[in-house]
């Protein structure tokens, strides 16, 4: 019986341990130089209110939340990975350029308020509703409407 309750207080502990380990707050300059310096281009205007550092398994991403709720996320090198900017849109300049030219022809006057980024491509999410899914090669692969 004590072998029992010295093993459920051991895995409790090391529980409690790991979790603290996975999540925190960090301050701006423990940024990648590739985050701090995409923050300082896209969204100097924007005023922050949390930098946060998240490790989840093997995957280790940082990311910014503005006081306006919108959020970047960034990898561990600090590469863009997600951007959700639904009140002030994703800069024309971060989207790459097949996907802008894509939606220049098929979208003209249509805000990406979205966009995130995997091994796989990209999807968008967009003003009107539409979610938009694209190849490596910026190819479009789906349209959800």
């Amino acid at each position: 019986m004590k072998n029992l309750f010295l093993i459920i207080v051991t895995i409790a502990a090391f529980s409690i341990f790991t979790s603290c380990e996975k999540e925190k707050s960090i301050s701006m300059d423990e940024l990648p130089a590739a985050a701090s310096n995409f923050i300082d281009t896209y969204f100097s205007d924007m005023p922050i209110a949390l930098v946060k550092y998240e490790k989840d398994g093997l995957q280790k991403h940082y990311e910014v939340f503005f006081n306006n709720g919108e959020s970047v996320k960034f990898d561990k090198s600090g590469n863009w990975v997600e951007l959700q900017l639904p009140k002030t849109h994703v800069p024309t300049e971060v989207i790459p350029g097949r996907i802008t030219e894509y939606l220049s022809t098929n979208y003209p006057d249509t805000a990406v308020l979205e966009i995130e980024k995997d091994k796989h491509g990209y999807e968008l999410k967009l003003s009107n509703r539409i979610e938009l899914q694209f190849d490596k090669n910026q190819n479009i692969m789906d349209i959800d409407m």
